[in-house]
């Protein structure tokens, strides 16, 4: 395992994470 992909499963995650807040934010606009 490298860094690379160490990066790629921290950014999936962050963006799984951040989804729904996102969803929120448009629903309200």
């Amino acid at each position: 395992m490298g860094k690379k992909s160490y990066i790629l499963y921290f950014t999936q995650t962050y963006l799984l994470t951040l989804q729904p807040y996102y969803e929120r934010y448009d629903t309200t606009i």
